[in-house]
């Protein structure tokens, strides 16, 4: 069921061929002709795998794809005017009306998406693009890997945000430090209404590319293979939990589990809604894009919010103790910053799930009025 490993790429760019065009199951015509999407077999068997899980567990695909792409467009605009995207980095989102495949820009820096022609629609399974007239992105694998794990993901941020980037290799655990940002700390399955209840990790993990090439593979850290992409995806699992145990049999599990009632409660869900990558940067996911967008901006504002009370603390306990003679130096161990507990990290995350529309439409104003972003309707 899996792909086999595919050669090392040379680059950021130097990728696989992709499409321009996204298409539905109706015709959809862009530029000189008319394009004609049809389901495979496998596909169709790829669409039961999803369609209990989406059907029950995300509201958010009832959008048409048309209203999905645009939302897909400004939040590329968005992730850039927030520096959560640069040149580099990229969004996703699972195809509303075939949810055995996906979208995401060709190789393109998202400030200069405009339109549905720079978007590619690929096929979950192996991340190949439907139709192959464009050059795409390399790491595609981190969006196909986890969309294939996760049924219940809807949409997925890679960033290389330089306020994260420094928690990815100091040693120091990106914690939940504010309200907004409680969903950093909490295991918390996409569209459960209620937390687990069972010990809850607070730190964000580390996912180390390296221990994932390849012998005699470039270790360039991106995630542009499909073993690599999977081993990623695995990451958003706990080792101890339901899907981490099930590994990648969790795939074919959820094929069947799509025939029954049980497909919504038991298929497979991430344990973590971030991921950090070691001197790379982090990805996210959602169970739409704009929950992945506002977990995106958030990621990146918890981590300047934590360095600053960290350099706060430091230098107010190095300003304490200036002078004193070893004897007299303050006594009280540090034990740093006051992050958010684990049941405020529980509340915090039902909180900003029920308040996430709120900055959502502050964001739109801002790149709309933003002559940078351009938008084709």
């Amino acid at each position: 069921m899996f792909p086999e490993p595919v050669a090392e790429h040379a680059g950021v760019d130097d990728v696989l061929p992709t499409c321009v065009l996204y298409s539905t199951r109706n015709s959809v015509s862009y530029g000189n002709g008319t394009y004609l999407s049809t389901m495979t077999l496998q596909e169709t068997q790829d669409s039961l795998k999803y369609s209990n899980e989406s059907a029950n567990l995300n509201q958010t695909s009832t959008m048409s794809t048309e209203e999905t792409l645009h939302d897909l467009i400004t939040a590329n605009h968005i992730l850039h005017h927030h520096n959560v995207l640069d040149a580099y980095g990229h969004i996703s989102v699972r195809d509303p009306t075939n949810p055995s495949r996906f979208f995401l820009s060709y190789s393109l820096a998202p400030a200069l998406i405009s339109s549905a022609s720079d978007l590619v629609e690929y096929h979950i399974s192996d991340a190949s693009p439907v139709n192959s007239t464009a050059k795409g992105y390399s790491e595609r694998f981190i969006h196909s890997e986890i969309l294939k794990q996760y049924p219940n993901v809807k949409s997925v941020v890679h960033s290389h945000s330089e306020a994260v980037l420094p928690y990815t290799v100091s040693g120091v655990p990106l914690q939940a430090a504010f309200h907004i940002a409680g969903f950093l700390g909490l295991h918390y399955p996409i569209h459960r209404q209620q937390p687990v209840n069972k010990t809850q990790g607070t730190n964000v993990p580390i996912f180390d590319t390296a221990a994932h090439t390849q012998r005699n593979s470039r270790l360039d850290l991106l995630v542009s293979t499909p073993l690599r992409g999977a081993a990623f995806a695995d990451s958003f699992s706990k080792q101890d939990s339901y899907t981490a145990r099930l590994g990648h049999a969790a795939t074919s599990l959820v094929s069947s589990l799509a025939k029954s009632s049980l497909a919504s409660d038991e298929s497979p869900q991430p344990d973590h809604t971030v991921v950090l990558m070691r001197g790379h940067g982090f990805t996210t996911v959602g169970s739409s894009i704009r929950e992945a967008v506002f977990r995106a901006i958030y990621t990146q504002q918890n981590a300047a919010v934590q360095t600053t009370a960290l350099l706060t603390r430091n230098a107010h306990l190095n300003a304490e103790d200036r002078g004193k003679k070893p004897e007299e130096k303050t006594s009280v161990p540090d034990t740093g910053p006051h992050y958010l507990s684990e049941q405020e990290i529980s509340g915090c995350t039902l909180m900003g799930a029920e308040t996430a529309e709120r900055p959502w439409g502050l964001w739109v104003r801002e790149v709309e009025s933003n002559p940078l972003y351009v938008h084709e309707q």
